[in-house]
């Protein structure tokens, strides 16, 4: 009887265990949606300088605008929250005065290698977001405010 009570908790220790290391795989952090870092900007902007060849005053530039662009965020998610039409339009507002920036800093083949780059990263966003939200309403649970 003893040896039956230590393999039923050992089992479920076990159970407990694949459970947790599954659901700390998926937190923060982990796919679309989340919010980037200051770290994760950093490194973005490294790949996007070996893409583009910057040079050293191009990559200081471009990094100091990207921190800057993202601390606007910060502030306009707590400024808008709730209100997705403005922190959106926002957001554009923001992204079209950063965009000018780098029109000043990058080549003319830069620039267009950036849009490119843009342009692919929204397309993926919007692939990964018609991804999860994929299925009729009646298979997917509800999730936020206001959704059924």
């Amino acid at each position: 009887m003893k040896n039956y009570v230590n393999l039923k908790l050992t089992v479920l220790a076990f159970v407990m265990a694949v459970f947790t290391i599954q659901l700390s795989g998926q937190g923060p952090g982990m796919g679309p949606g989340r919010q980037m870092s200051e770290e994760d900007i950093k490194e973005r902007i490294e790949d996007l300088s070996d893409t583009l060849k910057l040079s050293e005053e191009q990559h200081g530039k471009i990094l100091e605008y990207e921190l800057e662009f993202y601390n606007k965020r910060q502030v306009e998610r707590q400024k808008f929250a709730g209100d997705r039409e403005a922190m959106r339009a926002a957001m554009m507002e923001a992204r079209e005065e950063r965009d000018k920036k780098y029109a000043e800093v990058l080549t003319k083949v830069q620039m267009e290698k950036f849009k490119e780059i843009q342009e692919q990263r929204r397309s993926q966003m919007r692939r990964l977001y018609q991804e999860n939200n994929s299925g009729s309403d009646d298979e997917r649970p509800a999730r936020g405010r206001g959704r059924n």
